[in-house]
């Protein structure tokens, strides 16, 4: 992790500058400790996650972080991260599975509300929380740890 970083962040927001966190499932500081993504969205920097991690073009650990990512609602962004079009097939199809595992508001937040917002110089919309978990088949408790 560049050493600073947070500092780095911080000076940006007393300028009225929000820095996009771009693909940190692809970093290795935070996938050697997820917990730094959780302290970047309480801290209210926002998320994007890479469209093509999710199709695991960086690999299985970035692609299960980035889905995780999702899960937990920590990202306000979905994005291709290309730097020349056209790379809107990656994201039909990415949009195409995650129809399947977000609500809907969330996955229109992540593809075009939050980007919106940013354009328009408004303020990101709030994360929202993630869904309870589902607890697996009732035989299966007696097997939990406690």
């Amino acid at each position: 992790m560049p050493q600073d970083l947070d500092s780095l962040i911080y000076e940006l927001g007393l300028r009225g500058i929000t820095p996009i966190l771009a693909h940190p499932e692809r970093a290795f500081f935070m996938l050697e400790n997820p917990d730094r993504v959780k302290a970047f969205v309480d801290k209210g920097v926002p998320l994007q996650v890479n469209a093509g991690s999710l199709l695991g073009r960086y690999g299985p650990a970035s692609a299960k972080f980035a889905q995780e990512m999702l899960d937990r609602r920590q990202a306000h962004f979905l994005a291709t991260d290309s730097h020349k079009p056209p790379r809107a097939p990656v994201m039909a199809r990415v949009v195409e599975q995650l129809e399947d595992r977000l609500d809907p508001e969330y996955l229109e937040m992540l593809t075009s509300g939050s980007a919106l917002c940013m354009i328009e110089g408004r303020a990101l919309p709030k994360l929202p929380k993630p869904p309870p978990k589902k607890e697996g088949p009732k035989w299966l408790a007696r097997f939990r740890r406690k």
